[in-house]
Parts: structure tokens; sequence; C-alpha cells
């Protein structure tokens, strides 16, 4: 969130920094940097004049009057994890006590029960795995959006696994198999699963990410436009807007992935490097972790701009300084430029003058 990097003084600049529930990668043209910066301030503001507000009010009434500023409190905090990576979520500075873990979630791979395993080995064509996450129930999408699923599926040579959360679907196609859950870790790491359709929660796209499996993704709310515009800049994804939802659509967004090979390609070279890594996700939460324990806090990884106040942090201090100096200087250059033609212009006259009375 933009209000917790002022505690470890970490640069946020929205300029490349894209902010999480934008859709914008870390390069932005003029308007998307203009956008950028006003949710920025937005949220930062929101954050202290209402969310921090009242949590202090509630705060001190079970504490007491004497209790600091959560604000302050939260300054002392040593470290805080961030379910990012570079190679997905795009490089932007961070201090030390910032650490990527993206993917900690992740097990290790189990087998797929029995059902799904012989369904996905028998999809000659290969399998698209679709699941709109655990907030959105697919079952309750408008009539119109589910039939144009079924009906883009139904012409489709691949088998269709779908997180479905009723007992029966209206107008089911014989290659759509459903289930109310499904695993789907398990699922992608399968060979033969091509497509993942999905709404673009963090949690999903890293791991299609950390398998290879490109997506086509149809964001509804929150980060889930700017995860998707993260893969989709790496060439491994397609997205698809919930409002342009129609059979045509559909099938399009299938095909493009399905036909071009540059897709699964760049969904292998972004798994490459979402992989590399010197410890796992969790071996580096584990690591930093009793780092900090061992160091007693290590305030040694404090950046000195974490305690700097605004203005000196923005520079706003040096930059009235310098602007000061220049008027300064502009000015003494002017009095002495409009003081040496005043000279000029004297010494002219008299000249003149003297040409005159002879």
């Amino acid at each position: 969130m933009p209000w917790a990097n002022s505690r470890f003084g970490n640069p946020d600049n929205p300029s490349h920094v894209p902010l999480y529930s934008g859709q914008s990668t870390g390069k932005m043209i003029f308007s998307e940097r203009l956008l950028n910066t006003f949710w920025y301030l937005f949220h930062k503001l929101h954050h202290l004049f209402l969310m921090e507000a009242r949590a202090n009010k509630f705060a001190r009434k079970h504490f007491g009057e004497s209790l600091p500023a959560l604000s302050q409190l939260a300054r002392n905090t040593s470290l805080i994890f961030v379910n990012r990576h570079f190679s997905l979520n795009g490089p932007r500075p961070l201090v030390p006590g910032v650490i990527e873990v993206a993917g900690i979630h992740m097990k290790p791979v189990k087998k797929l029960p029995e059902d799904i395993e012989d369904y996905i080995n028998g999809a000659e064509h290969g399998v698209i795995y679709f699941n709109m996450g655990s907030m959105i129930r697919s079952d309750t999408l408008p009539d119109d959006k589910r039939e144009a699923f079924v009906q883009a599926f139904s012409e489709l040579p691949q088998r269709v696994l779908w997180k479905w959360e009723s007992d029966a679907m209206p107008g089911q196609p014989n290659n759509v198999k459903i289930a109310k859950w499904l695993p789907q870790f398990d699922i992608l790491n399968h060979p033969n699963v091509r497509v993942f359709l999905a709404h673009g929660g963090l949690l999903g796209t890293i791991e299609a990410v950390h398998v290879g499996v490109p997506m086509i993704g149809i964001p509804m709310y929150g980060d889930q436009g700017t995860n998707m515009k993260m893969v989709e800049s790496a060439g491994m994804a397609v997205i698809l807007q919930y409002n342009d939802i129609t059979k045509k659509n559909i099938l399009k967004a299938i095909r493009t992935i399905l036909d071009n090979p540059s897709y699964k390609e760049n969904a292998e070279r972004t798994s490459r490097a979402f992989r590399d890594r010197p410890m796992s996700p969790m071996d580096t939460a584990i690591y930093w972790t009793e780092y900090v324990i061992r160091h007693r806090g290590a305030p040694h990884m404090r950046t000195a701009g974490a305690d700097l106040p605004l203005y000196q942090y923005l520079l706003l201090d040096v930059i009235a300084a310098v602007l000061t100096t220049m008027l300064i200087v502009i000015y003494i250059i002017y009095f002495l430029i409009r003081k040496l033609l005043s000279v000029i212009r004297g010494r002219v006259q008299a000249a003149s003058e003297e040409k005159k009375q002879q």
C-alpha cells in the first residue's frame, strides 16, 4: 500500500512506480503518470485523514490517551515482506527492509485427484483452465456472459476445466468439466494445460508465472488490472475486459494465445526469471526474519530517509535555497546591467550635449 512506504523511507515515485490498483506498468505515458500521481496522493491523504484518524481514536479508546500515534508505532517496523517480484511486477527501488517474497504461498505440487488427472490426460488438444477466484462466483455471471463462454467453449477442440460453484450448468458443453473446487496450482503444473483463463488475482497470476502458463485475464477490481498489465507487457497474456465478453471476443483471445507460440515462449521465459533466485521465497523470509532477530532489530538497515520531515525528504528546502540563490543572482545581474546601461546612456547624452555646444 502507498502509505506503508513512508515507514521505511522506501522510494515511491509515481512517475515510474504504478499504484497497486491502477492499470499501468512502470513505463507510463503522460496521462497515466498524471492519474497515477493523483491516485497516489488520494490514497495517502485518505489513509492519513480518514483511516489513520479513526484507527488512532479507536486504539486510544482501548489503550489510553497516552498511546502514541499508530503511524509512529508503525515506524518501528524492522522488516516488511511484499508479495511481488521484479520479474513479474517490474523493477522498482527498495530499501533493505523491504523483501520480495512473491510465491511464498505456493506449496509442493501434489498428485491430482484421479478424475481430474484422467480428464486432463485425455485431452488430445490440451486443456483450458477457467477459474475466477474465490470471491467471484462463476455461477453468478449474467446469462448473456455465461452463454458467451458456453458457446465459445463448445466450438473448441480443447477440453475446458471450469470452476463452477453450482451442481449443474445450463447448456454445459460436452468438452467442459465443472467442479465447485479445483486444486489450482497442481492443475497449472500439468503439462497439458495450455491456457489459464482467470480474473487476474495476484496469487493466481504468480502461480501462472511460476509454472509458465499463458493467461487470459478478465480483471474485475483492485490490483487485478495492474497484475494483468504486467503479464501482458511480458508477452504472456491477453486482457479481455468484462464489458467486452462475447463469444467472438472469447474465441479471439483463446485463439490468439493458442495459435501464437510466442505467448508460451514468453511465459516460459518469465517463469525462468521468476524462479531464478538464490533462495526460495520461504527460505528468504526465514533468513531475513532471523537476521533481524540476530541483530536486535537491525537498525543499520533503516535508511535516514525514513525519519526525514516531508519537506527535507522532497528536498523542498534545497530547492527553495537554489531558487532563492538563482533569483538573487538574476536580480544582481539585472541590477548591474541596468546600472551599466544607465552609465552608458549618461555618457552618450553628455557627449551629445557637448557636440551641440560646439
